[in-house]
């Protein structure tokens, strides 16, 4: 096996071209990326700040009617005012 040439110096001026191109497609391909990113971003708050409600309140649970607010249906909507809205209903 003979020796590699290993001059810097004479590779960088012979590859000098290719380099360039290189360096250049991976800057264009990071702004395009942060572009992208940003993009899709906007976007997104977007789609977040057009389901609040027009009059600036925040969203919440809505309330039960005696004061308390629930975020799940009731188990069982005929046992109207019970504590335990989990138990089963009782067989009639």
């Amino acid at each position: 096996m003979s020796h590699s040439e290993n001059n810097m110096d004479r590779q960088v001026k012979r590859h000098k071209g290719p380099l360039l191109g290189f360096i250049a497609i991976v800057v264009f391909v990071g702004v395009l990326l942060v572009w992208w990113l940003g993009t899709v971003v906007d976007e997104a708050e977007d789609a977040t700040g057009a389901q609040l409600p027009a009059d600036g309140t925040s969203l919440s649970a809505p309330e039960t009617g005696d004061g308390r607010t629930s975020a799940v249906p009731a188990q069982n909507p005929s046992a109207e005012g019970a504590d335990d809205l989990t138990a089963p209903a009782a067989a009639d």
